[in-house]
């Protein structure tokens, strides 16, 4: 497996685009090439939901089904008798009964209340547990839809999987088209540099500022090693903001951005030229307005892991006023 560069990592390693040059961490120790074995092995297609996950899912839906039908009981029963429940604003109901109730006071406030879940993972931890996370849209027609994430854990009883604990906690809403300001501090020329390898970000805002284009290059010794572009905007389908990333290499990615407790999280999916497929979750934030901080976590190529990146910094080189006047 090639290598990626320090500095890459700020935008390619969004996609886990690998180079030909090698790795230096954020650290400064460097990451040796693995032999060439692993550079031949095929593309990891990829694994197929387990029995357990697929009966999670399963469940997953039918507790929405039930929930948009205002069936307290029906909803309630997903639980473990002695379960428990934490709603977003940290109130605790023990037990299927209490928690019943608390969905049949709901639905008699709400009749017409709608919920739709997506399931972002199903982790196993053992025979008889396994971990749930999500993210949930609630709609209270006249009132603008809410927003949250969740966690439930899973137990098996008698043969079924059932809800032991689960917890809500609420999000701010994804930016909206005309939101696209929240992200205007991105735009300007940005800079890092480490043991001789250089990285410089350009991002400016493109198609009457609905949209951010940031094109970055890695030079070591003068001499351009990768480049690429990433653009970055509202992707009216799923009204949540998308980044696309095509690298010089031939990878491509797309990811998905959502606010995180200092900035920003971004879950991206993307292709290798050599059909290589990468996964990864990106931590985006600004302490001050000249700084921007990069982490990048969960990475995998194919079904290969690989280690956390650290933290990568860069510094603005110039007044965002001096970038903002794109199209």
């Amino acid at each position: 497996m090639k290598c990626l560069p320090w500095a890459a990592c700020v935008l390619a390693c969004q996609a886990l685009i690998v180079t030909t040059a090698c790795c230096a961490s954020a650290g400064g120790s460097e990451v040796k090439p693995k032999p060439a074995k692993a550079a031949i092995q095929k593309p990891a297609a990829q694994s197929a939901p387990s029995p357990v996950e697929k009966e999670i899912r399963a469940d997953a839906s039918q507790f929405v089904e039930q929930f948009n039908r205002g069936a307290a009981a029906e909803v309630a029963s997903h639980w473990t008798g002695d379960g428990d429940y934490v709603d977003e604003y940290d109130q605790r109901y023990v037990g299927r009964k209490a928690i019943e109730k608390e969905y049949e006071n709901f639905f008699q406030q709400y009749p017409h209340a709608t919920l739709a879940i997506t399931v972002d993972s199903v982790r196993q931890l053992g025979p008889e547990t396994a971990i749930e996370d999500g993210h949930s849209t609630l709609e209270i027609w006249p009132h603008p839809p809410t927003f949250g994430r969740y966690t439930v854990v899973h137990v098996k009883r008698q043969g079924q999987w059932r809800m032991a604990s689960v917890r809500d906690m609420s999000v701010e809403a994804p930016l909206q088209q005309g939101q696209m300001a929240d992200l205007a501090w991105l735009i300007g020329h940005w800079k890092a540099e480490h043991e001789g390898v250089l990285l410089e970000v350009v991002c400016r805002p493109i198609a009457n500022k609905q949209f951010l284009e940031r094109s970055y290059q890695v030079s070591k010794a003068g001499k351009v090693i990768e480049s690429g572009t990433q653009i970055i905007g509202m992707n009216l389908l799923s009204q949540q903001i998308n980044s696309w990333i095509f690298s010089s290499e031939g990878g491509q990615a797309v990811g998905t951005w959502g606010p995180s407790q200092h900035g920003w999280r971004i879950e991206t999916t993307g292709v290798l030229a050599d059909g290589n497929i990468t996964v990864s979750i990106d931590y985006l934030s600004h302490p001050s307005e000249d700084t921007l901080v990069w982490e990048s976590t969960g990475r995998q190529i194919g079904d290969q892991p690989l280690p956390d990146e650290e933290k990568v910094v860069l510094k603005r080189q110039q007044p965002p006023s001096d970038q903002a006047k794109g199209e």
